[in-house]
């Protein structure tokens, strides 16, 4: 007998989700990058480039992967795109930091002021300590969160999502290799990141850390516009 089944109503809710996973499956929209292209300087398809530094950090295509990477001057490098959030369902990036040890890096929705400040995010990275944490603010850069138990890696590629489970309550749920380990509950998370946000997977590195971090592939899961309207 599992735990679920010793929970009053648990196995009813696991199946209710199970099922509305599976029937959702059969009508999301799907738009995938693979990164399965030439190498090139430039990531192209849709996505622009920030921090960059001539001889320092740089982002490119390299084996057919998204490569982070810097020789060791530090700061924030951040690959992005823009997502709208009407009928956003899921976001979902696949890493390898088998060669960026000591460093964060992960995948947020983020929106900036013009000065390039983020304003309000939510996200999910494997941290410098190689754990993988997650947190979410609507004030600033700063996390809202207390620090929660991090979830620790069975090895260094990993599969980080953020998921809007539920709209109109604004619940929000972290995967990790596809497994949920934590519920963010805000409903006023989504307005603040506004109707069009940054899809980013970024690197924050201490000056004088080398690292190559891979982007293997990134998934976004969407429900399609009804008729006559979002």
């Amino acid at each position: 007998m599992c735990i679920r089944d010793r929970i009053p109503g648990a196995a009813d809710a696991f199946l209710r989700r199970a099922a509305k996973v599976i029937d959702e499956a059969k009508t999301l929209l799907l738009w995938r990058d693979g990164f399965d292209r030439a190498d090139s300087l430039e990531v192209k398809n849709g996505w622009e480039e920030e921090g960059e530094i001539q001889g320092g950090a740089e982002a490119q295509i390299k084996q057919r992967s998204l490569l982070l990477e810097d020789p060791g001057k530090g700061g924030e490098l951040e690959v992005f795109r823009s997502e709208k959030t009407a009928g956003l369902v899921r976001v979902e990036a696949a890493l390898d930091v088998a060669s960026a040890p000591g460093v964060d890096c992960g995948l947020m929705l983020a929106r900036r002021d013009d000065r390039g400040t983020l304003r309000a995010w939510i996200g999910v990275w494997v941290g410098a300590d190689g754990s993988v944490w997650y947190n979410y603010s609507e004030k600033g850069p700063s996390g809202e969160l207390p620090l929660a138990p991090p979830v620790k890696m069975s090895g260094t590629e990993v599969v980080l999502a953020l998921e809007l489970t539920d709209e109109k309550e604004g619940l929000w749920t972290v995967l990790v290799d596809h497994k949920e380990v934590a519920q963010i509950k805000k409903k006023t998370l989504l307005r603040a990141l506004s109707a069009e946000c940054a899809l980013t997977l970024y690197v924050k590195a201490d000056s004088g850390k080398t690292y190559k971090a891979f982007v293997k592939w990134v998934r976004v899961f969407r429900r399609p516009k009804k008729e006559g309207g979002r």
